[in-house]
């Protein structure tokens, strides 16, 4: 523990932006070691540590500087695939589906914007502004609502009244996701 301690600053307050390394590791996929190691060795230009504690939930680190060191991350960070498919609570290939279609104006419905090292893979990331953009745009008819089968097939029936039918081909995607300004 010392030498932890001896590589970072003492402080009586953390700086914006650092990250724990007790929490973070297990957040980032990162191992733990692996983070003990670059900061013991002097790598990390930025580690501080609060003053009067001397546990692993009081040194702090720069996320951003770790996956640089480590070789993490490539490109901007994001949204892993299988977070973003527990936010729109979709499964993992449902999202990987709708990264690789476009709309109708030949954009992207998602994006990707980097990658990071997961379980000794590099994986994905999505931009999270076109997440969030995607989620304020589209919706799952049985969200819409509200998990009630027969309201869901009654709204159904009206769509397709109307030539409205989902953004995607249900034997493809097989999750009616129709634009929120439809429903």
């Amino acid at each position: 523990m010392e030498q932890v301690y001896s590589a970072g600053v003492s402080v009586e307050k953390t700086s914006f932006g650092l990250a724990n390394v007790a929490e973070e590791s297990a957040t980032s996929h990162v191992a733990f070691a692996d983070i003990l190691r670059v900061i013991i060795w002097g790598e990390l230009s930025q580690v501080e540590t609060l003053e009067g504690s001397k546990s692993l939930h009081s040194v702090f680190f720069s996320l951003q500087e770790v996956s640089e060191v480590l070789g993490l991350q490539t490109g901007d960070a994001g949204v892993t695939i299988s977070d973003a498919a527990r936010y729109l609570r979709l499964s993992s290939q449902a999202v990987t589906y709708i990264l690789s279609t476009k709309d109708g104006k030949d954009e992207p419905y998602l994006e990707t914007c980097g990658q990071l090292r997961h379980v000794g893979k590099m994986r994905d990331n999505i931009n999270s502004k076109l997440l969030d953009e995607f989620k304020s745009k589209y919706q799952k008819l049985t969200d819409f609502c509200e998990l009630k089968i027969a309201l869901t097939n009654q709204k159904r029936s009206e769509l397709e009244a109307m030539g409205i039918y989902p953004e995607w081909n249900l034997r493809n995607f097989k999750v009616e996701y129709f634009r929120v300004s439809d429903l």
